[in-house]
């Protein structure tokens, strides 16, 4: 990995070391089992390291994962969507008052950062929209 420090102690991946992708599995539709082969080409040897890894149904839906949840400072949200569009996301209170609010304009899969650390303890729904679609669900922020 070309994004990992020169180090002669135990590696300990930060976070500008990671990269997410999203690895199509199309040929595998409809089979019981599958088995997902990931290997690396390298001269150096290099370890893959490997986390946070979701395996989605495939859809023309929208999806969205909040983590952490509960979340402190900050929440990260992946989303997968089809195709590209505006994607709105909206933070409410449970008296459905609208705490935070932005939007961007995305293609396919991302991850989009939201800062918290304003926030008080308690519970919120998340609401990430596109033009035809919209999902919500319940966040955690604790102090």
């Amino acid at each position: 990995m070309n994004t990992a420090r020169k180090s002669t102690s135990i590696f300990i991946p930060e976070p500008d070391d990671w990269r997410s992708f999203d690895i199509p599995l199309e040929a595998a539709a409809g089979q019981k089992r599958v088995r997902v082969y990931i290997t690396s080409y390298g001269k150096a040897g290099t370890t893959i390291y490997l986390d946070n890894i979701k395996v989605y149904k495939a859809s023309p839906n929208l999806i969205i994962n909040p983590y952490p949840n509960p979340a402190t400072d900050a929440i990260s949200v992946d989303v997968i969507m089809e195709g590209e569009s505006n994607v709105q996301f909206d933070l409410y209170n449970t008296l459905g008052q609208k705490i935070l609010s932005g939007s961007k304009f995305e293609k396919t899969s991302f991850t989009h950062q939201l800062a918290t650390n304003t926030l008080q303890s308690g519970i919120y729904i998340l609401t990430v929209s596109t033009s035809n679609q919209m999902v919500s669900k319940k966040i955690m922020i604790t102090r």
